[in-house]
Parts: C-alpha cells; structure tokens; sequence
C-alpha cells in the first residue's frame, strides 16, 4: 500500500491498488480524458461544418445569370 501512496499516485492508482486491473474499467479510467478530448474536436468540427455548409455552398455553386431582356 506505500508505493501506492506515492507522491505520483493518481487516483486511479489507489482505487485500483489491490483489484484487478486487467478487468477493463481501469484502462477505460486511464483513456478517458483522451477520448473526452478526440470527442470535443470532433464534435467542434462538425458543428463548424453544419453551421459553415450554407456559406460553402453558396460560394461553391456557380451562379445564374438571369439573361430575360425586361420589355
């Protein structure tokens, strides 16, 4: 239990110390803020594309002209 205490200890360390850690919520614990991080810019990409296609595609699509002579 000392070297659990240790200075560099995390909080999954000492929840874990004495369980089975090859169960899979302790390398779940261990990757979640980088899957949290990957999800967020994710997320902020397709959010920005969504709220942005209007406006890519009025720039992308060739424009009409109306050739209708006015009598």
């Amino acid at each position: 239990m000392a070297e659990v205490l240790a200075k560099d200890a995390t909080l999954d360390d000492m929840v874990f110390a004495n369980r089975n850690k090859a169960y899979g919520a302790y390398s779940l614990r261990k990757e979640y803020p980088g899957i949290i991080t990957r999800a967020l810019i994710i997320g902020g990409i397709i959010f920005t594309l969504a709220t942005l296609a209007p406006t890519i595609i009025s720039i992308l699509s060739p424009v009409e002209e109306d050739n209708t002579a006015m009598v």
